[in-house]
């Protein structure tokens, strides 16, 4: 018996290693005939991932993203429990802290002015500034956020997250529940939001926190 699989937008060179034998691989949303039993979902369109969702029938039994988000995946089908939805947590951490501390390091050493400075041959100056020493804020201490409070760390700045449940972690100097982060963005150079898209977390960072982040802020 052969498990037919919709890839959608999948490169093919993460698809190799299937068995040819008992998985058959559909790129083609058009072409999936009398149904698929499961989806690999690589795009972020929501509406469009709802329709696919929708359109593949009952044989549709389970939809996985490659990444840790599933909201823009989350169909009323999904909801019902008739079609299992999974993600990838754990597998992105490392990468996405890389990305976060390319971008700490990036502002604080004017990367961007200086290739810009470097390509006209100008002469200009853009200063810099060290990031030991300076404060992170993290919002989120899942996977992603302890790599990011990891990274951080190792660069000498002071860690500091709220989340949830405050429970303390060994990069972070104190862990705080949301109801400190007003007073946390106070005093913070930069913010790394990682908490989940949930209903709880939606416009976590809206007007009324803005308003308390110090000038410079990150």
């Amino acid at each position: 018996m052969s498990i037919r699989i919709l890839s959608v937008g999948v490169p093919d060179k993460y698809l190799t290693h299937l068995d040819k034998k008992r998985i058959t691989v559909i790129r083609d949303p058009k072409h999936v005939g009398d149904g698929v039993d499961a989806m690999i979902y690589w795009f972020a369109d929501r509406q469009y991932g709802h329709e696919l969702i929708d359109a593949m029938g009952e044989q549709l039994r389970w939809v996985h993203v490659p990444w840790v988000g599933v909201e823009q995946l989350i169909s009323e089908r999904v909801r019902a429990g008739e079609v299992v939805l999974t993600n990838s947590r754990g597998a992105t951490g490392v990468s996405v802290a890389e990305y976060v501390t390319g971008c700490v390091l990036s502002h604080a050493k004017s990367l961007p002015s200086h290739f810009t400075n470097q390509a006209a041959r100008s002469l200009t100056f853009a200063p810099t500034k060290e990031v030991r020493g300076q404060t992170a804020l993290i919002l989120g201490l899942g996977d992603i956020g302890k790599h990011v409070a990891r990274n951080l760390r190792h660069l000498g700045m002071r860690v500091r997250a709220v989340t949830r449940t405050a429970s303390p972690h060994w990069a972070c100097e104190e862990v705080l529940s949301i109801g400190h982060l007003a007073i946390e963005l106070h005093s913070a150079d930069y913010v790394v939001l990682c908490a989940p898209s949930t209903e709880s977390t939606r416009h976590l960072i809206n007007d009324a926190t803005l308003s308390h982040f110090k000038a410079g802020h990150v």
